[in-house]
């Protein structure tokens, strides 16, 4: 005869493993928000990819990097924050906005940051450029744009453009 208490531990870790199966399930259903520049646009919709980041655990870099299919091709070269709704199991990710917010920028920026993005994908002919860091020297009155390849981290390119959009690599 089977006891109570046993058919109790029994329960609980059948329950628990239900639970644990249907959250593995939904892992990719989780609301996520993500801040980064929008680089390209497609038929998936406009890329948004965080600035470089390091992770302290290793001496790899990352970024989260998600093509948003609801946002419009305009976007392209704006700061984005973005709410994400469940995202596919990919790199870069696939997922819809929830709700997107610009980031306030500063003027001149955006036309920059097109200029250097198409500037660069004349440079490569594989991969998609991103933004690593981008700085304005008000007294130059020139942007410096430090790009990065999303699929190749050898690829990096320095760029200082000024206030007529033209371009020199340092």
């Amino acid at each position: 005869m089977v006891k109570p208490n046993h058919c109790r531990n029994w329960m609980s870790i059948v329950l628990l493993g239900v639970v644990l199966l249907l959250t593995a399930a939904c892992g990719g259903s989780v609301s996520e928000t993500l801040v980064g520049y929008a680089v390209a646009h497609s038929e998936q919709g406009v890329l948004v990819v965080e600035p470089l980041n390091e992770d302290p655990e290793s001496d790899k870099t990352f970024r989260a990097a998600v093509w948003v299919g609801n946002l419009h091709r305009n976007q392209v070269g704006n700061l984005l924050q973005v709410q994400l709704g469940a995202q596919a199991d990919s790199y870069p990710g696939l997922s819809l906005s929830k709700k997107t917010k610009q980031q306030q920028q500063p003027k001149g920026e955006r036309s920059v940051l097109i200029a250097s993005l198409d500037y660069a994908k004349t440079k490569w002919e594989n991969g998609l450029p991103v933004i690593d860091s981008v700085s304005y020297d008000k007294e130059a009155a020139k942007w410096e744009i430090d790009l990065g390849c999303l699929l190749d981290e050898e690829q990096k390119l320095k760029l200082l453009v000024d206030a007529k959009q033209e371009i020199a690599e340092l």
